[in-house]
């Protein structure tokens, strides 16, 4: 699950904080992995306004992972930064839809411990970024 909330800061800037949990669980290995999400958004819509409107913007999300089994225990966390072009649309009601595609470049590290051995692992990729959030404006 993730939530976003943007603040509109004039009508044509918003800022946005992003939090989201989760956990996935493997039915082969019957291992659960706890998943969490923190990040933040700037846009600047240049056509139409904060509820109606084509934005550029920015990212940085944070992202982290951990999962046990047996004696085994693996943690993961990465950063990814990126820009994009999007467009909101948000109706008198309420419902919002938000598609935003962009670049980013992202990091990534990893650690295995079973008590007496550890492996870590870490990357940095870039590539595409894409969001497409539909929900609930308040």
């Amino acid at each position: 699950m993730e939530i976003t909330a943007e603040y509109r800061v004039s009508p044509m800037i918003g800022v946005a904080l992003i939090g989201g949990f989760g956990k996935v669980k493997d039915t082969v290995s019957d291992t659960g992995v706890t998943i969490w999400e923190l990040g933040a958004q700037a846009n600047a819509y240049v056509l139409g306004d904060f509820r109606h409107g084509l934005h550029f913007g920015a990212e940085v999300i944070y992202i982290g992972a951990s999962a046990s089994s047996g004696k085994v225990e693996a943690t993961a966390s990465g950063l990814a930064a990126g820009g994009y072009v999007g467009y909101k649309w948000a109706a008198s009601i309420g419902f919002t839809f938000v598609f935003q595609l962009g670049y980013q470049v992202a990091g990534i590290g990893a650690t295995a411990t079973d008590g007496t051995d550890t492996e870590s692992r870490k990357e940095s990729q870039k590539g595409p970024l894409a969001n497409l959030n539909v929900g609930w404006s308040f």
